[in-house]
C-alpha cells in the first residue's frame, strides 16, 4: 500500500504538486497525464532526488520521505524521463 499525504511540491513559484492525499492499495504500473502535471516529480519524490516541502509518503508503513537519493529502498528504480532515441540508418 502507498500512502501519501498532503504532499507538496514546489520549484520556485510552480508547484507541480500541491496538496496531493490518496491512498492506493493495489500495484501501479503507471502514471498517465498531461505535460506539467507532476508525474515525474512524484517519481523524483519516491527515489529521493526531491524532497517535498511538505507533506509525506509512505509504502507499505515506512516512511521514505526524507530518505537520501543515495540510500533508497529496494524497491526504489529510476528510469529515464526522457526516450533514449537512435539514429536511423
Amino acid at each position: 500500500m502507498i500512502e501519501i499525504h498532503d504532499l507538496v511540491v514546489q520549484f520556485g513559484g510552480v508547484k507541480p504538486i500541491d496538496g496531493l492525499t490518496v491512498q492506493l492499495t493495489r500495484p501501479i504500473v503507471g502514471l498517465i497525464g498531461p505535460n506539467g502535471a507532476g508525474k515525474t516529480t512524484l517519481l523524483n519524490v519516491f527515489s529521493g532526488f526531491v524532497e517535498p516541502r511538505r507533506g509525506w509518503v509512505k509504502v507499505r508503513g515506512e516512511l521514505i520521505t526524507g530518505i537520501p537519493a543515495h540510500k533508497p529502498p529496494i524497491w526504489v528504480c529510476a528510469a529515464p524521463s526522457r526516450p533514449i532515441r537512435s539514429p536511423k540508418i
